[in-house]
């Protein structure tokens, strides 16, 4: 049952994160796309280092203890204390500082994305908390509800392509 639960759940997470550029680089071009990609590649950039603690170290020793849930919710409280605490301080410098920070990254060619990073300040701060959440709930066995949450972003995506195909 869990292989299934894991099947459905990359599954909608393939969609979740492919239908963005699908949807943009479809409908404003390559260029937005690649501005946004790149944008989006960097904002990434703190959850994939944290995911070495709590997606790699976290699952593996939440899922020995899958049968003490005590335990998984103290282990989540330390990751997300931890998580929260780099992933706010990376969202803000990014929210005060984003074209330095962009600029130093990629370069100067990448200056035009300064909006579009600024805005990804947000899913900066709360990928990780919610990344290590997810984790603790594949620990417990509970892929259903990734999935769910998963189809329910990929719903709000396609309805506010909807909305904005009919508002124009």
């Amino acid at each position: 049952a869990f292989s299934y639960g894991v099947f459905f759940m990359r599954m909608t997470d393939t969609l979740y994160h492919r239908l963005p550029n699908l949807v943009l680089g479809s409908l404003a071009g390559t260029t937005v796309l690649g501005l946004f990609d790149r944008s989006l590649y960097l904002s990434t950039m703190t959850n994939t280092v944290l995911a070495q603690v709590y997606g790699k170290v976290g699952f593996t020793i939440f899922s020995k203890v899958k049968d003490q849930p005590e335990k998984i919710a103290y282990g989540l409280d330390w990751n997300i204390f931890f998580a929260s605490r780099v992933s706010f301080a990376v969202a803000l410098v990014v929210l005060l500082f984003p074209q330095t920070v962009l600029v130093g990254a990629l370069g100067s060619q990448w200056g035009g994305a300064t909006g579009m990073f600024r805005g990804f300040a947000g899913m900066i701060a709360m990928l990780p908390v919610l990344a290590a959440i997810k984790h603790g709930l594949m620990a417990l066995g509970g892929t259903a509800l990734v999935t769910w949450s998963r189809l329910a972003a990929i719903a709000v995506t396609l309805a506010g392509l909807g909305l904005g195909w009919a508002l124009e």
